[in-house]
């Protein structure tokens, strides 16, 4: 009879098994932990505004209004912490500047010129944020410097401490470096100067805007 040959083969048949899907390969995601130092530099445009009392009394008064403008560049260096797609870290910059202005004013019969001009600018930030592998979205805040001269009120001239706050993106262009675009609002607070001998107060203040541009180093990269 046939019907045992066939009961045979059929043993024989081994069902077909698929291989498993090979395993797809994903580039590992950036680490955005670590040291870093860099430059930045960028354009500043602000306002500045005060008073000086032009006569050796209260009266007259002669307030002003600067619109300083030019540009900021120098150095930053921080630390970076990402736990998961968190960021958390600080910043320290130091920039020259020519942020400057000036002002000409004709008030009770005479033409008063007021300059204002901020040539060093500083601040410890820290920074959040969140990265999506080779991108950060930031922002950043924290305490401000700048070196601020007020001609003819020189007894305003000096270093000034204010605060700023911003955000900024950032992206990893290779392993070791990153570049940068950041916005950042700054104000410098108000100076002001009594003079007993005059019975005068003079006094300015200073603010202003920046974007900034920049690439920074990761250290630590083997």
């Amino acid at each position: 009879m046939l019907t045992t040959p066939l009961v045979a083969e059929a043993a024989d048949i081994v069902p077909y098994k698929a291989p498993a899907p090979a395993t797809k390969f994903l580039p590992p995601t950036y680490d955005w932990t670590g040291f870093y130092i860099g430059v930045q530099g960028g354009y500043g445009w602000g306002d500045s505004s005060g008073t000086q009392n032009a006569g050796g009394t209260f009266f007259p008064v002669v307030p002003y209004t600067i619109s300083p403008h030019g540009f900021v560049g120098g150095g930053r260096g921080g630390f970076n912490f990402q736990t998961r797609s968190l960021v958390v870290g600080v910043e320290a910059d130091l920039e020259a500047a020519n942020l400057s202005g000036l002002s000409a004013l004709s008030a009770f019969g005479q033409t008063y010129f007021f300059n204002v001009t901020a040539d060093t600018l500083a601040s410890v930030r820290g920074r959040a944020g969140f990265a999506h592998d080779r991108w950060l979205v930031y922002g950043t805040g924290g305490v401000a410097w700048g070196h601020v001269t007020t001609p003819p009120l020189d007894t305003l001239n000096g270093w000034r401490t204010g605060w700023t706050v911003g955000a900024g993106i950032e992206h990893a262009l290779f392993k070791d470096w990153t570049a940068s675009l950041e916005y950042r609002f700054t104000d410098l607070g108000r100076a002001s100067h009594f003079d007993p001998t005059l019975n005068s107060t003079d006094d300015n203040t200073l603010s202003f805007h920046a974007v900034r541009a920049g690439v920074s180093h990761k250290l630590g990269i083997n």
